[in-house]
């Protein structure tokens, strides 16, 4: 099969990495290495505006994103961890608002298109919901466990707990039903306050939830009332905190949420690591996980 390192090349070129064509030698793009690790390009698609470019957008099958080797080292990772008895998780990306937002032009284009045609923006979530399940497949055939799916723009700091209901859960749902179906469990990430969301969320048939940010006014103890047992919580701790804080500081706010989380709670952070988040930090957050039971 021909693998896709055959046409693209990664550089670091300064502070960035970037995509190149090895054909033409031309810039793709740079990858997000602050956050979300996606492809931003150098020259983004014209915007999809009708229902007949939205049916039109294509998408790897499972079987093509292992045929062309696009997994390959995610299947060395997940053979290698495992036999460290490890778990691992494979990211299915986007289902609603961030796959909007990258075949429309940006979060304000996305956010006025859910307003003004509800046809076309549920026909876009509709494809990123078929592509990710697509994802998922390939992960559950090279072993991963479980499966992150989500969206950081469909969230209590941006949209309404109607928005979310409407437009969002039926895509979360499926999504979700399609990684049971290949056996694996599945979390959700939400960035901002989702505090309003919660109780929709019950409804995502989902296994676990992650992020309560408490820079954004989340908490461990407010979402576990809210959802009660049924899910398993991930995250609570601010970035903030992992960044800028002492190691006992870190130490302290990690024992309180494994404490308030209770039996079903993974010690986590609530979004992505900072990047210079000091090393001995990390390792206080793991001592904690360590340390303390519920």
């Amino acid at each position: 099969p021909h693998s896709w390192f055959h046409e693209k090349d990664v550089q670091r070129r300064g502070e960035q990495l970037l995509q190149i064509d090895r054909r033409s030698g031309q810039v793709d793009g740079r990858f997000d290495v602050q956050g979300g690790g996606a492809l931003i390009r150098a020259q983004p698609p014209e915007p999809v505006c009708t229902l007949e470019q939205a049916e039109a957008i294509t998408f790897p099958s499972a079987e093509e994103l292992l045929e062309t080797g696009c997994l390959d080292s995610a299947r060395e990772v997940t053979e290698r961890a495992h036999e460290e008895g490890r778990f691992v998780v494979g990211m299915a990306g986007g289902q609603t608002l961030n796959f909007l937002c990258r075949h429309v032009g940006g979060g304000q284009e996305s956010l006025l298109l859910m307003v003004d045609n509800p046809e076309l923006t549920r026909k876009i979530f509709d494809k990123g919901t078929d592509a990710s399940i697509e994802v998922g497949k390939a992960f559950a055939r090279i072993g991963v466990d479980c499966l992150y799916i989500g969206d950081s723009w469909a969230s209590g700091s941006v949209i309404s707990p109607r928005m979310y209901s409407d437009y969002c859960t039926p895509c979360y749902r499926r999504a979700a039903d399609a990684a049971h179906a290949s056996g694996l469990l599945v979390y959700k990430h939400c960035c901002g306050n989702y505090d309003p969301l919660l109780n929709a969320v019950k409804n995502d048939h989902l296994d676990g939830i992650e992020g309560m940010d408490p820079t954004c006014g989340m908490s461990v103890s407010h979402t576990r009332e809210a959802v009660g047992d049924a899910l398993c919580l991930i995250g609570g701790v601010s970035c903030l905190t992992l960044l800028g804080a002492t190691p006992e500081q870190v130490y302290g706010a990690a024992r309180a949420c494994i404490r308030v989380g209770g039996p079903r709670y993974v010690l986590g952070s609530a979004c992505a690591v900072p990047r210079f988040t000091p090393a001995e930090n990390m390792h206080a957050f793991a001592r904690a996980a360590l340390d303390l039971t519920p």
